[in-house]
């Protein structure tokens, strides 16, 4: 698969946070990153975004921002209308899952695009650097040299574990079939109007 270009800023943060920066010295080319991602991609199909209104004078409420529950977006969402229209925002902070449109726009304003865990991407990252290293030797050449190899692996656990602790969690759903019937929680689970429950 190729290296897609809307996965700049995601690819930044992931290198940011395992100390990969993308230079001549990168242990990571930017296709190992985005297919990492890619495993921590979660798909949104007309999921419903939360308007943040804004008050504006005689009281009337201006709705020109709109946020979804979780971010690190891919730049490639489509955010549509109560038509089912797509609309340009004028901003978006795909970072945090908050765009801004040009007017004010009434609810609902969904969204078709991925988010992705790239805490749980630097862990699997992380674990895979830590396995080349199990040959490598830490060298000190004061008082007569001595060779470890603790410091770089226990630096790469340190850093999976502080991004382990920021991964999203997972969920699992179970059914129990003697007090409700199971195609009555998938429906609640999904929803039966084809529309995203977050």
């Amino acid at each position: 698969m190729a290296y897609r270009p809307t996965m700049v800023d995601l690819e930044r943060k992931v290198r940011r946070y395992i100390g990969d920066p993308a230079d001549d010295t990168q242990v990571w080319t930017p296709l190992e990153v985005q297919d990492t991602l890619d495993r921590y991609r979660t798909e949104v199909r007309y999921g419903l975004l939360r308007p943040t209104p804004a008050l504006t004078p005689g009281g009337v409420q201006n709705f020109t921002i709109y946020q979804a529950p979780i971010g690190d977006w891919e730049n490639n969402e489509v955010i549509y209308n109560s038509s089912f229209n797509p609309i340009t925002p004028a901003s978006a902070d795909r970072n945090v899952g908050r765009w801004t449109l040009s007017v004010s726009t009434y609810p609902p304003i969904m969204i078709l695009g991925f988010y992705y865990d790239v805490e749980a991407a630097a862990v699997e990252l992380l674990e895979a650097r830590m396995a080349t290293l199990y040959r490598a030797y830490d060298f000190s050449p004061f008082a007569g040299g001595t060779f470890r190899r603790s410091q770089i692996f226990d630096h790469l656990q340190i850093l999976a574990d502080q991004c382990r602790a920021k991964m999203r969690p997972q969920r699992a759903i179970m059914q129990r079939s003697d007090i409700q019937n199971p195609q009555e929680t998938l429906d609640t689970i999904i929803g039966t109007n084809g529309i995203n429950i977050w």
